[in-house]
């Protein structure tokens, strides 16, 4: 019977329902239906106690591989999904890509590669190992978590240029090491209070975030009241202490809003420097 338990409560009441006389050949029918469904409900019992021992044992074996740090204790897990886990685990504490070599899912064993190379990046305070991940999230959570500590300017060059010779497809995408030696100067000259070093620094929102920071200011903040904040200023190559930098009349945040060159010239100009603007920060 599909379902042992209400079968033999099915049985039991049939048989106490038999009236007396009646053929005796269906009360051994019923008999037997009923000792079958008892044997069903027992193995039914037993296979969920073989379970549960099962599940115990796993759990034992894992915590067993897991404080000897041994992967070959892994792999006498029966659930293959579990035993990855369990060397992937190892891998990470023992550090070591040939551990994660063993693990026989492909994407678990991708997985266990790429947090085992962030993970060395970061203690090692080494981009090199951001430099052998594949997937750009990472590589770029791999540098911003290196970047969080204290390393020299010269580590940045240890990044691939992934676009070196620009093409129309990767114009826009960033290169991580221009962003990291940028991340790095405008550290290294907030720290120091260093408007030089804020002031060579390529990227006009982290020039503009050394300088605020330096200068106490915020970035929204607008000095000379023509309608730019500090970052615009930062962004348009204009002074941020002079509403009319060009001199001609006219405020500078009225110039950027009527898509004037606010650095002297017209409208047409003021696209050609966009143009340049936008080519030099993506090359």
């Amino acid at each position: 019977p599909a379902n042992s338990e209400v079968a033999l409560v099915s049985v039991k009441v049939n048989k106490e329902g038999l009236l007396e006389g009646q053929d005796s050949r269906q009360e051994k029918i019923i008999d037997k239906n009923l000792n079958n469904s008892t044997t069903t409900l027992e193995h039914v019992k037993n296979k969920e106690q073989l379970l549960n021992d099962q599940i115990r044992i796993n759990n034992e074996i894992y915590k067993l591989a897991l404080s000897k740090l041994d992967p070959n204790i892994c792999a006498k897990l029966e659930i293959q999904n579990k035993s990855d886990l369990c060397i992937k685990h190892i891998a990470l504490e023992k550090i070591s890509l040939d551990i994660c070599d063993l693990i026989q899912s492909n994407i678990t064993k991708q997985e266990c590669a790429n947090e085992l190379l962030l993970k060395k990046a970061q203690e090692e305070k080494n981009l090199i190992f951001c430099n052998q991940l594949d997937d750009k999230y990472l590589l770029k959570t791999c540098v911003f978590k290196v970047l969080e500590q204290d390393i020299a300017l010269k580590e940045c060059q240890k990044l691939d240029l992934k676009n070196e010779l620009k093409t129309d497809e990767n114009l826009n995408e960033v290169e991580l090491r221009y962003e990291c030696e940028n991340m790095i100067m405008y550290r290294e000259g907030l720290n120091a209070k260093n408007i030089s070093t804020c002031e060579a620094i390529e990227w006009p929102y982290y020039r503009a975030k050394c300088l605020a920071g330096i200068k106490n200011i915020g970035l929204n903040s607008d000095l000379d009241q023509d309608g730019l904040s500090f970052l615009d200023e930062i962004y348009e190559g204009t002074d941020p202490n002079n509403p009319d930098t060009d001199q001609d009349g006219y405020l500078d945040g009225a110039e950027v809003e009527g898509d004037y060159n606010p650095l002297g010239g017209g409208m047409e100009e003021r696209w050609w420097l966009m143009n340049e603007y936008n080519k030099e920060i993506f090359e």
